[in-house]
């Protein structure tokens, strides 16, 4: 298992702060995996979807979609205080859903490979 350097954080922070929307936070959570792990999975769709405020998005296991929060999101990007932190919980929701659709189902391994990841 790879992590990355410092440098390299700091560099994906720049990037991730010129992200315009989930999309595109979601094909940079797909690229950090891959460059990282070397793990990728096609045809993996986004969905906006009501629910309740205690979860933040779900991957039905077998599945081609990840359905995120639009209430939990609406309210995320009124409040965050900048677009880095709005992208910052993007790309922390959608890594953990991104690494479920992998097949890593086991939280203590997934949390690992996040820390590892950001």
């Amino acid at each position: 298992m790879s992590s990355i350097s410092t440098e390299e954080q700091i560099s994906n922070n720049n990037k991730l702060s010129y992200l315009k929307d989930f999309n595109e936070v979601f094909e940079f959570v797909k690229f950090s995996v891959n460059s990282i792990y070397e793990m990728k999975r096609a045809g993996l769709s986004l969905m906006l979807h009501g629910m309740p405020t205690r979860v933040g998005a779900y991957h039905v296991l077998g599945s081609n979609v990840i359905a995120m929060n639009s209430f939990v999101l609406d309210l995320v990007k009124k409040y965050s205080t900048s677009n880095d932190e709005y992208n910052a919980y993007l790309f922390t929701v959608l890594l953990h859903e991104y690494l479920h659709s992998l097949g890593i189902l086991d939280e203590f391994v997934k949390n690992s490979l996040v820390k590892n990841a950001q």
